[in-house]
């Protein structure tokens, strides 16, 4: 079994959370971002087309021999 697990993902959920809390602390959204990226070990938040691509590796053949595995993980590497 695989899972995807992608983390902080780009798009409006993440830009309303970095919203949210920038309206609360008066730090600005593009700090905040930046703090949210540092913490990812990619330095940068998934795409939607990332995790669609990962899906569609895993369930085609050329993913048969990936088993038992975390990918798109936020972990540090």
């Amino acid at each position: 079994m695989n899972v995807l697990c992608p983390g902080s993902v780009d798009g409006d959920r993440m830009v309303r959370v970095i919203d949210a809390e920038a309206a609360a602390t008066g730090e600005s959204a593009a700090d905040l971002r930046a703090t949210y990226e540092k913490q990812v070990s990619m330095r940068t938040f998934v795409e939607g087309r990332d995790i669609a691509a990962m899906a569609v590796f895993l369930a085609s053949p050329a993913g048969r021999v990936c088993q038992r595995s975390d990918n798109l993980s936020r972990r540090g590497a």
